[in-house]
């Protein structure tokens, strides 16, 4: 949770500081489809390792 706090900033932050406030909004929905993907991919990994070990 605090990565993705800290690479939104610091994009953020290279976007404001290199005259990027335009693109500003399409950076945070890219990442925020970046951070659902990724948390949906770990919870199915999550779930079939778990489904592995109560069949165990």
């Amino acid at each position: 949770m605090y990565a993705g706090q800290a690479v939104g900033a610091s994009t953020g932050g290279w976007l404001i500081a290199n005259n990027g406030m335009g693109l500003l909004h399409w950076a945070g929905l890219v990442l925020l489809v970046v951070a659902i993907a990724v948390s949906a991919v770990a919870t199915r990994h999550d779930k079939r390792r778990l489904a592995a070990l109560s069949q165990a």
